[in-house]
């Protein structure tokens, strides 16, 4: 579980320290592990119209790649449709995988080995 400790909480801790409620050591300790604490960085969620948008395809087609699991929803407030979006990593991993590679494109999906197949059959 993680969970971020405000400066205020901090100074509250080093009060109760110097009121001798909690043993300074412990709050020093605490302090310590708060300040040097990373917070992680939040990650771009995207909404499906931007999705589209990104990738020049229907907000429909974001939805069925939803519903199919491929996407994985992330919703602000959970049960309000308008606060749907989608992590940038995942967006990128769905989409990127079905771009065609450049030897494909050239070729009409064809491989190599299959072409030279079929050149030798003609």
């Amino acid at each position: 579980m993680s969970f971020s400790v405000t400066p205020s909480t901090l100074e509250t801790l080093r009060n109760f320290a110097r009121a001798g409620l909690i043993p300074a050591p412990d709050v020093e300790a605490i302090i310590r592990h708060f300040s040097s604490a990373a917070e992680p960085a939040a990650e771009a969620l995207l909404t499906p119209k931007s999705v589209a948008q990104r990738y020049s395809c229907c907000t429909k087609t974001v939805y069925r790649l939803a519903d199919e699991g491929r996407l994985q929803r992330v919703y602000l407030r959970p049960g309000v449709r308008k606060t749907l979006r989608f992590r940038l990593s995942d967006v990128v991993c769905v989409f990127e995988a079905a771009v065609p590679t450049a030897t494909a494109a050239t070729d009409g999906g064809a491989s190599a080995p299959a072409a030279a197949g079929r050149r030798a059959e003609a």
